[in-house]
């Protein structure tokens, strides 16, 4: 992804996914980064970057820390969906 510090606001569709990647400033040094859809989108950080380069960095590396973390979550709920069953199957096996 590409983002330049010479705007005060863009977005951008995260590729291989679903998401939106959002960044605003007021004054191109500081940004404020949000991820969602375009219809709803949470805060996820803020950064300071001096260039292009230093920008996009910073969010490629929290594009990455989020997806990560979102599919970890997916995983552990799967895991409990898992478990809930497994624990059924097992409470109505026979007790010898």
């Amino acid at each position: 992804m590409e983002f330049t510090t010479k705007t005060n606001s863009a977005w951008k569709n995260i590729p291989n996914t679903d998401l939106v990647l959002f960044i605003d400033s007021f004054d191109q040094k500081n940004f404020d980064v949000r991820i969602g859809t375009l219809t709803k989108s949470q805060f996820i950080s803020q950064i300071h970057a001096e260039n292009d380069i230093d920008l996009n960095t910073q969010l490629d590396k929290i594009i990455e820390n989020h997806l990560s973390s979102k599919s970890l979550a997916k995983l552990t709920d799967e895991i409990c969906v898992l478990y809930k069953k497994l624990k059924d199957i097992f409470s109505n096996l026979p007790h010898f």
